[in-house]
């Protein structure tokens, strides 16, 4: 009898050393992986939103109310920013629309869809033309305008500030966005004015442009995108 209450004493001995064991691998187990789980999560996994639009950068505004942008505004200490607004629309778009508007008579640079300026200023003059809001921007609506409208002269694509100049109610659309923005004090008349000459340099100087004074596609362009809503065209 007493060798066996000794075997059983050294059985539950062993029973509880292998307890203890079993809890202190599992505890040590279970603090390795958590350490490993902390070390991962701070130094080698990549944030989910690390290389998005407002990750770590700024996405110019679209003219067509795609983005937002701060408006540049007169003596609001804003330094000038020249404008590279990103288009949402894919390369095949893009290079549809260029090939439509070289095939009508305007310049778009290479056929390679990206967007250059050249491009934007020339969708500018084919949106006035056709006497839709002035955006710049090669989407799709205007693809199907393209596709579906009927050319135009050709004589129509020429000296483009003397046309814009000549439309009374783009005109008094851009001196009031101008006023808007604190440029100068032109009236809203729809006449090309002194004032609206000086006030049209000044923004022209604030977004690092040629101070000509003078309406052009790249002027028109930038209005939009400062206002972040396109001109209207028409009455």
């Amino acid at each position: 009898m007493t060798g066996q209450g000794e075997k059983a004493n050294a059985e539950k001995a062993m029973s509880t050393i292998w307890s203890r064991w079993r809890r202190k691998a599992i505890g040590a187990a279970f603090a390795t992986l958590t350490l490993c789980a902390a070390i991962n999560a701070l130094f080698l996994q990549t944030p989910r939103n690390a290389g998005l639009p407002g990750a770590s950068e700024t996405v110019a505004a679209l003219p067509a109310g795609k983005s937002a942008e701060t408006p540049v505004r007169a003596g609001a200490g804003a330094p000038p920013q020249p404008s590279e607004p990103r288009s949402a629309a894919t390369p095949e778009t893009i290079r549809a629309v260029q090939r439509e508007l070289a095939r009508r008579g305007y310049r778009v640079g290479a056929e390679d869809g990206r967007v250059r300026m050249i491009m934007r200023e020339a969708i500018v003059a084919y949106e006035f033309d056709r006497g839709l809001p002035l955006t710049g921007e090669p989407d799709e609506r205007l693809l199907k305008d393209m596709l579906f409208a009927p050319p135009l002269p050709r004589g129509k694509r020429d000296q483009a500030e003397a046309r814009f100049e000549g439309d009374g109610a783009l005109v008094r659309r851009v001196q009031q966005a101008l006023a808007e923005l604190g440029f100068g004090s032109p009236p809203v008349s729809g006449e090309m004015d002194d004032k609206t000459r000086a006030a049209l340099r000044q923004f022209q100087a604030n977004r690092k442009l040629g101070e000509t004074g003078a309406l052009s596609e790249r002027t028109l362009f930038e209005i939009a995108v400062v206002t972040g809503k396109p001109i209207t065209v028409g009455p």
